[in-house]
């Protein structure tokens, strides 16, 4: 039997496809955002990845591909897009959170709105996350006498 126990860590694969409807930060002429998308695993803010920001655009396809190692099992991922600046701080163009129950079971395939994205603004964004990898319980029980005889060498050292 397969399950994923809280605590279990894998690599989980995610698809940043695209946005809509943010908002235009740069008032030059000729000029919009320069979106990007950063992905991270909330509470393990090294787990994460980012996809380039795009020129002048408010309606972003980036079709970006990336992994996420060590996911563990039970955790949320938050998606962030921003402007992209030269002489000054990335500007948040909206966020989201995919909670674990959104994506744990089959996965998830589609868009959800972007809070934060600015007065009156409706922005969505467009994502793929691939089921996580279910774990056997031979390997869960490898990392857990792994883990549990590095804890009984350290307590008894």
């Amino acid at each position: 039997a397969l399950f994923r126990p809280q605590g279990y860590s894998a690599p989980l694969r995610v698809t940043v496809v695209g946005a809509r409807g943010l908002r235009r930060v740069d008032w030059l002429p000729g000029r919009s955002s320069d979106p990007y998308c950063v992905c991270t695993v909330v509470g393990q803010p090294a787990s994460r990845c980012a996809t380039e920001a795009l020129r002048c655009t408010t309606q972003p396809m980036w079709n970006f591909h990336g992994s996420l190692e060590g996911y563990e099992f039970g955790c949320a991922l938050l998606f962030e897009v921003f402007d992209r600046h030269t002489l000054r701080a990335d500007e948040l163009l909206g966020r989201l959170t995919l909670t674990p129950d959104m994506f744990g079971g089959g996965g998830f395939d589609g868009q959800l709105p972007l809070e934060d994205a600015g007065k009156n603004a409706k922005a969505f964004l467009r994502l793929r996350v691939e089921a996580p990898v279910a774990a056997s319980r031979g390997d869960v029980l490898e990392v857990v006498t792994r883990r549990t005889k590095h804890c009984c060498s350290f307590l008894f050292c």
